[in-house]
């Protein structure tokens, strides 16, 4: 019996329109390029009702770990310097015990181990990262960074906000970076607040040539989460307040399905919407919405991760799917042009 989640293995990337890798970034200055990757809903959870399913998760999130390094690799070859790894939530599932958690050990420090992936991770908080059975997982990964400074467990909020703004380069910025908590019933009455942060900061980084906004919830989706059901008020909200913003904005990325999306819609045409929620946590989600009439998607059913990639004169997407042959581009590059 097949259940709504699903695991795509190697025979199934052949149908997913995979494209070489020279293809990626093709055109850029390696010298002046920012690179990011991204991925969220990738902390697998420390036990599953059935050990057998257990391992399994681990060993895709091992996976997925291992295509990061591989492509990072390729790029270090090819003279792209890689700036960080955006963190999308749901970022270590079931409780932590507090900021010292060896599970930040095993199921961060070795899966991703800093010899091959000595950039910072800048991580946003996700539905589980509330709902683990303590409601302190949040407060434990925040508290993890601002304990070891030095390390790669990056968090940009201030005081007691949720979310932050990240300049690249910090001096001269070419893309800025707006975090933002789309976990509704948590921000409760500071979400207000944190509106006004995005509006605030999104007029104050004109001088930025790009600006990208990140969080867990995506926009749209025609995965599982695709009418909303389990969280009634969030989608409506999140367009209410975030949409409207989002007129300067090039890239949206998001996670919390567990696949890989590009949308593009016909009403909002001046950003792209990601969907890159397949870290390996979990099974990959089939698709169960297939011709929405406002948008086209590109919807990929496997592991993975988002490239992202910016220069003065463009900014690019490209999906990044990993099976056990390791990382390939995956479906149509997305370039915006300054």
């Amino acid at each position: 019996m097949i259940t709504r989640r699903e695991f795509i293995g190697t025979s199934a990337l052949g149908a997913l329109g995979v494209v070489t890798l020279p293809a990626l970034c093709r055109g850029q200055n390696s010298d002046d390029a920012i690179h990011l990757l991204a991925l969220g809903d990738w902390g697998a959870p420390p036990a599953m009702p059935d050990p057998h399913d257990t391992q399994r998760v681990k060993t895709l999130q091992k996976r997925v770990a291992d295509g990061l390094a591989a492509h990072h690799a390729v790029m270090t070859a090819e003279g792209k310097r890689l700036s960080g790894i955006l963190a999308l939530g749901d970022n270590l599932y079931g409780p932590l015990t507090g900021p010292g958690d060896g599970r930040l050990t095993t199921e961060f420090d070795q899966i991703y181990p800093k010899d091959k992936l000595d950039v910072p991770f800048r991580f946003v908080l996700g539905n589980h990262d509330y709902e683990d059975g303590t409601h302190q997982n949040w407060k434990h990964l925040i508290a993890h960074a601002g304990a070891n400074p030095g390390g790669r467990w990056k968090w940009g909020g201030k005081g007691d906000a949720t979310w932050y703004r990240l300049d690249l380069p910090a001096d001269i910025p070419l893309v800025t970076i707006i975090a933002l908590d789309t976990n509704t019933d948590h921000v409760g009455k500071k979400w207000n607040e944190q509106i006004q942060f995005l509006h605030a900061e999104l007029a104050a980084a004109q001088e930025s040539k790009w600006r990208i906004v990140v969080a867990h919830h995506p926009m749209w989706t025609d995965g599982f989460h695709f009418d909303g059901a389990k969280d009634p008020d969030l989608y409506p909200k999140i367009r209410e307040t975030i949409l409207p913003e989002l007129e300067d904005v090039v890239f949206y990325v998001s996670a919390h399905d567990h696949n890989l999306q590009h949308i593009r819609h016909k009403k909002h045409t001046k950003t792209d919407f990601f969907v890159s929620g397949a870290g390996g946590g979990d099974f990959t989600q089939k698709r169960r919405r297939a011709s929405p009439e406002d948008y086209d998607n590109e919807f990929f059913q496997a592991t993975g991760f988002l490239h992202l990639s910016f220069t003065a004169t463009e900014a690019r997407a490209q999906f990044i799917a990993v099976d056990e042959q390791g990382p390939k581009p995956v479906g149509q590059e997305a370039i915006r042009k300054a």
